[in-house]
């Protein structure tokens, strides 16, 4: 299970996964949260899990379907990192499995704000950082390994003195990251399989050529996943096998 898939991956964002996970980075980012001893902050990371379904395609590929993103509320957050709770991801997980077995556990996500674009631009934090691949490992036999632990996912926050900066639907780095604009935010959200590696939990690649990250609510139906076919003559012929 946790040998890394030569073939590649698809990872599928689902709409109501995609507007969660940007709503829980957004609120994290630009609303202040009441802490004990009026220390409110803004700027927070965030934190959640992630669950959907698990198969392979024809190709060969890894495909995980992305159907819901839950907030987890008891994570621990500041401006530069969020620690989570292993009994909520437990809890939650047992929770699914026993009255929703359609939506497995597959992963989680976690945001990056920053305070302007330049900043997210110069150090790339739209990619998982060292301390996030030294966590994986550090903890992968003693609990994301039991998990069935798969998949990462980051969203980025950085707001934009224009709202009409420079972009494109593909941040051009990978197609494992996604790069979008929200009012003057810019948004970048990456995907991150996971393997076993040496007996070590692993992150794919930052510019893994091998993992494709697909929203169709959000780019739209940009190309073919597998070979259709065309309709010719009157008839439609189906792709050869």
């Amino acid at each position: 299970m946790y040998q890394k898939n030569e073939n590649g991956y698809l990872v599928v964002l689902s709409e109501n996964a995609l507007i969660s996970l940007v709503l829980s980075s957004l609120e994290a980012y630009a609303v202040e949260k009441r802490g004990a001893r009026g220390k409110n902050k803004k700027e927070l990371e965030t934190y959640g899990s992630i669950y959907g379904q698990h198969t392979t395609l024809a190709d060969g590929r890894t495909l995980f379907r992305l159907e819901m993103a839950q907030t987890d509320t008891t994570a621990r957050q500041t401006t530069c990192s969020v620690q989570y709770s292993e009994e909520a991801i437990s809890l939650k997980r047992a929770a699914l499995g026993a009255f929703w077995p359609h939506l497995d556990y597959l992963g989680d996500f976690h945001s990056h704000p920053y305070g302007n674009l330049t900043e997210a631009r110069k150090c790339q934090g739209f990619y998982v950082s060292e301390g996030d691949r030294a966590n994986l490992d550090r903890h992968w036999k003693s609990f994301w390994k039991n998990l069935r632990y798969r998949l990462g996912l980051v969203v980025t926050v950085a707001p934009m003195q224009r709202a009409r900066e420079s972009m494109s639907w593909w941040d051009g780095k990978g197609l494992n990251c996604l790069q979008f604009t929200i009012g003057n935010f810019r948004l970048w959200i990456s995907a991150f399989c996971v393997f076993e590696e040496n007996s070590k939990g692993c992150y794919t690649e930052d510019q893994d050529e091998g993992v494709e990250l697909s929203a169709p609510a959000l780019t739209g139906l940009v190309w073919e996943h597998a070979e259709f076919g065309k309709y010719k003559n009157g008839a439609f012929e189906l792709a050869a096998a």
